[in-house]
């Protein structure tokens, strides 16, 4: 229990120090249960529908702060909103309302060639695929053989007729496998692998016993490869966005200073 106070006030200084004018409403929410969000399946269906389905299985829904998110509160339903057919036939999407911030930023356009880096389990390509039609090319890269699978069967079951090119290999040295890819991609998104700060709770002990604040240093030589790598793959006046759910400066504004 010592340990763990001392972490808490470690995690909570550290917020302190890097957001002075911000802390206490970031701590404020990092202390409140966060009701699940997600974002509407348009290729395949209107989204008044789902809602209308939604709310008559007693599911309390509201807009969400990014068009077209929503967010869900569980009102009088007796399921969860992953246990509904809505979900488990991929006419929605459950997803972070932060991180559908990637591709609302860049928004994709028809025709462009789209690179997603590091996109298990899917939620980017995904989203993506709202964005443009099948005029524009897109490759997705997954490292680990499990979330690849993962990421196959997300795409397979959010559109059927996807025409994502999907590559189980290390984004790290993307360049080496596939040289012809190299200055080709309007758009290329680095979602890199992180502390994940962003989902501890101060408050929680077992959620707060996984932190380290030092556990940003062995990240820090793979987010540097990762967003190299996805500069070589970028077009002369291609955009790139790099994120990150963490709050070291390390893994953020340090990586891409370094680039």
């Amino acid at each position: 229990m010592k340990r763990t106070r001392e972490k808490k006030d470690l995690f909570i200084d550290k917020i302190k120090a890097l957001y002075p004018q911000k802390s206490a409403e970031i701590l404020d929410v990092l202390t409140t249960s966060v009701p699940p969000s997600f974002r509407v399946n348009t290729r395949r269906v209107v989204v008044q529908d789902v809602i209308d389905s939604l709310k008559l299985q007693g599911f309390e829904i509201t807009d969400g702060p990014i068009a077209p998110s929503y967010i869900c509160h569980q009102g009088s339903s007796q399921v969860r909103l992953s246990e509904t057919k809505e979900f488990n036939t991929g006419e929605i999407y459950m997803q972070n309302i932060e991180s559908m911030l990637p591709v609302q930023v860049i928004a994709p356009k028809n025709g462009e060639k789209i690179l997603d880096l590091c996109a298990a389990p899917g939620s980017k390509t995904t989203q993506i695929l709202d964005f443009v039609n099948d005029t524009s090319t897109i490759v997705a890269v997954e490292k680990d053989s499990r979330r690849y699978e993962r990421l196959l069967q997300n795409l397979q079951l959010y559109s059927p007729d996807h025409q994502v090119t999907v590559i189980n290999t290390d984004g790290y040295r993307l360049e080496r496998q596939y040289p012809n890819f190299e200055n080709q991609f309007d758009v290329v998104f680095v979602d890199a692998p992180c502390s994940s700060e962003a989902y501890v709770r101060p408050l929680q002990e077992k959620n707060l016993k996984y932190w380290n604040r030092k556990k940003y240093s062995d990240f820090v030589g793979l987010q540097k490869g990762l967003i190299m790598s996805g500069y070589r793959m970028l077009k002369p006046g291609g955009r790139m966005l790099y994120s990150t759910c963490t709050y070291s400066v390390e893994e953020k504004e340090a990586v891409v200073d370094w680039l």
